[in-house]
């Protein structure tokens, strides 16, 4: 690969702009979001709206709803949206309210529930809208995850922290993706224990493929509890450390912090961040 890692972020962020177009618990407020443009918060519906107490308990299911209104992997039966608990992986690690969606595969869940697909999604912007959950996915994707339906897995699919509900979304950070992508996972597991089976691969694409790795990386002292059992990346577009002689200057702290951090393309550092997989 020629292209500096430098032009590669460049083109990711201009298709991030042109990119994105588009027993149930306590009911979705009925007050709408109040958006904030600069952090891309606002024009979804209020399911994503966090209640006015946030539970302290990660991986706790907040709401879920039916989807009615998107297009689905072909050998899909039905979608639910979710609305859990999870942490910030950004700043101190306070509770946050993340969104995603669990698409099950047609036919009756084997003994013990369906194995799951975790589908960390690539790059599809930085607002509220362009959480999949919401806008859908591109029908490349739809192919991709109807090969895993198809195959007997269900997929648990976060729209990661910022993507749906309010505040910056920390893109190409692997901590706020592996939060909410192994928190969703506690939360669809209880929610529907007979359907899903804890038996679980982590697959991602592009921006999905960095934080495939670093929820793998994060699985085991953060996450014993799920079974992982291996990881998929494709297309990744992130790293772990800052090497020696970089290609590229490292941007500055400040870009990867609210509220820059919305326009920021690095890796959130922490005292791990020098370990490899």
């Amino acid at each position: 690969m020629t292209r500096s890692f430098r032009t590669l972020l460049s083109a990711t962020a201009l298709i991030t702009v042109a990119a994105c177009t588009t027993a149930q618990q306590p009911p979705a407020p009925t007050t709408p979001i109040v958006p904030d443009r600069p952090l891309g918060d606002g024009g979804v519906s209020a399911f994503y709206q966090p209640p006015a107490t946030v539970p302290n308990a990660v991986g706790h299911m907040i709401r879920t709803e039916r989807i009615q209104n998107l297009k689905l992997p072909e050998t899909a039966d039905h979608a639910e949206r979710i609305l859990y608990t999870s942490l910030s992986g950004v700043g101190h690690e306070d509770p946050v309210v993340v969104s995603g969606q669990v698409i099950f595969p047609k036919g009756t869940p084997p003994k013990g529930g369906w194995p799951v697909i975790a589908w960390e999604h690539g790059t599809t912007g930085i607002a509220d809208v362009c959480a999949p959950s919401w806008r859908g996915y591109f029908s490349r994707d739809r192919a991709f995850l109807d090969h895993w339906l198809t195959a007997g897995f269900a997929i648990v699919a976060s729209d990661y922290q910022g993507l749906g509900t309010p505040g910056a979304h920390p893109y190409l950070m692997y901590k706020p993706e592996a939060y909410s992508v192994l928190n969703g996972l506690r939360a669809a597991l209880k929610q529907y224990p007979t359907q899903l089976r804890n038996r679980i691969v982590l697959v991602g694409q592009s921006q999905g493929g960095g934080a495939a790795l670093g929820t793998g990386w994060m699985a085991p002292h953060y996450a014993p509890d799920l079974h992982i059992l291996g990881v998929v990346a494709t297309g990744v577009v992130t790293d772990f450390a800052i090497p020696a002689n970089p290609k590229h200057p490292p941007l500055p702290r400040s870009n990867t912090e609210t509220p820059h951090m919305a326009a920021a393309f690095d890796i959130l550092p922490d005292e791990g961040s020098k370990q490899s997989l």
